[in-house]
């Protein structure tokens, strides 16, 4: 369902396997037959060999494997540095938990799809464990955090397209939120930005907003970051503009809504 690749190392996402296995398994990467978590979703890793073949080296299944999470349903690597959406999940966390990547929260039936991203770091002997458990500083029910990701080097980002706030403007440093939730913001979207510290744990850098945020824009529904620069797709925005801003990247009309669902591209610079 999704697919990425960095070097030697291709990632695959399975966001419908059904097992209900807490743990990787690393080596030859084999999991065995189980059926009792439905769509929980699993990750498979495949590395290319001295030789050139390939063959699986993980399957890789989060710390909270529960049933209709979706892990896998996106998935990035860059180098040993794998990080997975499960857009699905349902915990109330709005934090990260680093070191060993556990969970934390519970899961309400009004957190239902929150969404949840996870990090796996490939160790010195070549087996993969769960770095971190990423949620955002603002988690609540129907976001879909985890509908994208994307890496670069030690930024992740990590989109929550149906996400509901009216904020306008981006948050940086602590990558704390602001706005309110009116149900005129329903499924505006937003991306959030993800940074590994020195001592190796991940916190929230950004929370990002589009400039001209309208209901149902689903700002977040694509992602991909290279360095410092972060573009971010909007399929559901409507204006009728038909050429880019630059400088400071506001639209000519931020009120324009003369062509439904024609989309729009965002594109995000770190200084």
């Amino acid at each position: 369902y999704a697919v990425a690749i960095s070097g030697n190392t291709i990632v695959v996402g399975a966001p419908l396997e059904d097992s209900a296995q807490t743990t990787i398994i690393n080596a030859n990467g084999t999991a065995a037959s189980d059926n009792g978590a439905l769509d929980s979703g699993a990750v498979y890793v495949f590395v290319r060999d001295a030789f050139g073949n390939w063959y699986q080296d993980a399957y890789l299944k989060p710390s909270n494997t529960e049933a209709d999470d979706f892990f896998g349903y996106s998935v990035a690597i860059s180098g040993n540095t794998i990080v997975v959406g499960a857009l699905q999940e349902d915990s109330n966390q709005t934090g990260i938990t680093n070191a060993n990547g556990s969970h934390g929260g519970t899961d309400p039936s009004n957190n239902h799809n929150s969404g949840a991203a996870y990090v796996f770091i490939r160790d010195g002997t070549g087996n993969w464990y769960q770095d971190a458990y990423l949620k955002p500083s603002n988690t609540e029910g129907d976001d879909n955090f985890g509908w994208a990701v994307a890496i670069s080097g030690s930024t992740i980002a990590v989109s929550a397209p149906t996400e509901d706030s009216d904020q306008t403007t981006i948050t940086n440093t602590n990558g704390g939120h602001g706005g309110s939730d009116p149900s005129s913001a329903e499924n505006r979207g937003a991306v959030y930005v993800f940074q590994r510290a020195a001592n190796g744990d991940w916190y929230q850098d950004a929370y990002i907003k589009s400039s001209n945020a309208e209901q149902n824009d689903a700002f977040g529904s694509a992602l991909a970051i290279s360095g410092a620069t972060l573009v971010v797709g909007a399929f559901q925005e409507d204006s009728s503009q038909t050429m880019v801003d630059n400088s400071n990247g506001q639209p000519m009309d931020p009120d324009d809504d003369g062509a439904t669902e024609a989309g729009a591209v965002y594109v995000f610079r770190a200084f």
